[in-house]
């Protein structure tokens, strides 16, 4: 796979650009539209490289996801948070992400785990 391709949750995007937050991304990552891409790593197989990070609120809200990473066959997305914690963010089922218990806490409970995210999809 070539690159991971996920717009995390729309909402979340309109939410940032209502409040004049911003939505950065780095490390190679980079946005299209409402979705980031996220290259994949060389460094080792169902892994990714970059970060999103998501401000709003003058800094009040501030959260950083990195490092995308296929867990478990390809059943769980995991990230790493702002300290480089790395957490299983969400399920996935048939492209279909859902957010887990510790991806809603990671996200500061703004969604709650069960939330249906945008779908994830890879490119060759």
């Amino acid at each position: 796979m070539a690159a991971l391709r996920w717009g995390i949750k729309k909402s979340l995007h309109e939410y940032v650009r209502s409040s004049e937050g911003s939505i950065e991304t780095s490390d190679g990552a980079r946005l299209d539209g409402d979705e980031v891409i996220f290259p994949a790593d060389d460094a080792g197989e169902d892994a990714f490289t970059g970060s999103v990070r998501f401000v709003a609120h003058g800094g009040m809200m501030d959260w950083r996801l990195a490092s995308p990473h296929l867990e478990g066959r390809g059943t769980a997305l995991s990230l790493a948070g702002r300290r480089g914690t790395r957490v299983e963010f969400a399920t996935i089922d048939g492209g279909e992400a859902r957010l887990t218990v510790d991806g809603a806490v990671m996200l500061g409970g703004f969604y709650p785990a069960g939330t249906v995210l945008d779908p994830v999809r890879f490119e060759e």
